[in-house]
């Protein structure tokens, strides 16, 4: 049989074992102690809570074991061993002092307690003495206090009758104020009635003038009328060329009034002949006479010669726009320029030739609502007078 193996306990380094340590083994195999045992040709620690072939840290087995270890182990593995239980012992040893030394400080305040105790009843006499002094203070001041809560009734009932004395002369005179104040109201609602009263009459004095009796201009639907004749035509509302001619040459007439009224302006090119149902416009450099006034059906590509005397209208129209617009801020609602008409950024033309009655008639109500801005400028901002 070969030599047994064995290894340190703790480092696992393999040591050489004289074999006498193995008979010794079988000799005492009946003590108490776990002997070295021999399994499988390896020398291994024996010995209650440690497991046959277990190796790791000595520390571990040790503190693990419930036995004393019969074991080998090297040489340094021994020295480092002792250091470490030398060093381990000496910090015991100092945690025992420690203790030792609270032990002893709390045996000493235990024998202070009777002092402090002492020192305790003495401070509840003061507190209890205190206490009585205060409560000596408290009824003093409660006493102190319903003094002055009499003393502060008296004063706020005193202070009551005078507050309702002083009440009762303010109410009055009040009263007398307010008396005076109704007969005031009165007079002044009488004065403000008069003043109203002059104030319509002064209106109605003041918004009668020459144009706006001679011209009336007022929206009847999707028509525009002029002394009560509609401009324009509509397929579902046709209107007699008649009533068109009529409210042209009013429309004629109106112009060459307002054009009258600015004595520093005058017409170019054109001129205005207002007769009724049959007006006209003259071209200066010519001589021709076109027709401001229509006959026969709303033709689809229109009459040239009417469409001409519209377009020429419109032209003298906006010649005394910009000569007003020049000299005073006055804008009118409708832009006009050639032959169109602007309304909420939509043109319309004023010429019959292929237009629709629609937007003729849009054209012709816009061109009216100019005139009736025209008389109201004439009227309220230059005080127009009539030559």
């Amino acid at each position: 049989m070969a030599d047994p193996v064995a290894f340190c306990l703790n480092c696992q380094a393999e040591l050489a074992i004289d074999t006498s340590l193995y008979e010794k083994d079988s000799e005492e195999s009946s003590s108490s102690a776990a002997p070295l045992q021999l399994q499988a040709g390896r020398v291994i620690c024996g010995g209650e809570g440690s497991l046959p072939g277990q190796s790791g840290n000595l520390f571990d087995i040790i503190c693990n074991s419930t036995s004393a270890l019969w074991g080998p182990m090297c040489e340094d593995c021994t020295e480092q061993l002792l250091s470490g239980m030398d060093q381990q012992l000496k910090g015991l040893e100092e945690e025992c002092a420690s203790y030792r030394k609270l032990l002893d400080s709390l045996s000493k305040d235990r024998a202070t307690r009777v002092f402090d105790l002492n020192t305790s009843n003495a401070k509840l006499v003061a507190m209890k003495a205190e206490e009585a002094s205060l409560i000596a203070e408290l009824k003093r001041l409660e006493m102190e206090e319903n003094t002055l809560n009499d003393e502060l009734s008296r004063k706020r009932s005193e202070l009551c009758n005078a507050e309702r004395e002083r009440e009762e002369k303010l109410w009055k005179k009040l009263r007398d104020n307010h008396r005076r104040l109704l007969d005031v109201e009165c007079q002044e609602q009488d004065a403000e009635a008069q003043l109203i009263y002059l104030k319509t009459q002064l209106e109605k004095l003041s918004s009668i003038n020459v144009l706006n009796a001679a011209f009336h201009i007022w929206q009847q639907g999707s028509f525009c009328t002029i002394n009560g004749f509609r401009l324009g035509t509509l397929p579902h509302s046709p209107v007699e060329w008649n009533e068109i001619n009529a409210a042209w040459g009013q429309t004629a007439l109106l112009l060459t009034v307002l054009i009258k009224g600015e004595e520093d302006f005058h017409l170019r090119d054109y001129e205005i002949f207002p007769m009724g149902n049959y007006s006209f416009i003259r071209v200066l450099a010519t001589g021709a006479e076109l027709p401001l006034y229509g006959s026969g059906g709303f033709k689809p590509f229109g009459q040239k010669k009417f469409d001409e005397a519209i377009c020429a209208f419109l032209n003298c129209f906006c010649q005394w726009q910009t000569h007003i617009e020049s000299r005073s801020e006055f804008r009118f609602p409708h832009r006009m320029y050639r032959e169109r008409i602007e309304d909420n950024k939509m043109e319309y033309s004023v010429k019959m030739q292929f237009n629709s009655e629609e937007r003729w008639t849009k054209a012709m109500k816009c061109m009216l609502i100019n005139l009736r801005w025209a008389i109201s400028f004439a009227v309220t901002l230059r005080g127009f007078m009539p030559r």
